[in-house]
């Protein structure tokens, strides 16, 4: 799949895929007790998905990765990202994606501290 296709894409398990094929997203973790983890669905967080351990423990999917630090969904954070390439207007986006300019700005900053 390409960028725009993901951006669209309803299937977070897809989505999940693609960036673990493209290493932006670990595709395996290791409890701390030695085990390997399991992606399991889980609705009550952001991204409907959790890396759960046998022994009981449970990690955010985005642990250990560049997504760790937004709380914001990957599907809006790949939007974002998609929008800031063809500099879409900020207000353009907010209205699309249903949130505030200042989360925008603010994502917007963090991305280019990442990025330089």
């Amino acid at each position: 799949m390409k960028f725009v296709e993901i951006c669209e894409c309803p299937d977070i398990d897809k989505i999940l895929d693609w960036l673990q094929e493209k290493n932006l997203l670990p595709s395996m973790l290791i409890c701390q007790c030695g085990k390997k983890c399991e992606r399991k669905i889980r609705e009550d967080v952001v991204d409907g998905r959790v890396w759960r351990c046998s022994c009981g423990r449970r990690k955010s999917i985005r642990t250990n990765s560049f997504f760790s630090q937004f709380s914001l969904s990957l599907k809006i954070i790949l939007k974002l990202i998609l929008y800031l390439a063809l500099q879409m207007k900020q207000i353009d986006q907010a209205k699309l994606l249903g949130i505030s300019r200042p989360t925008i700005i603010s994502f917007q900053q963090r991305l280019r501290l990442i990025a330089c």
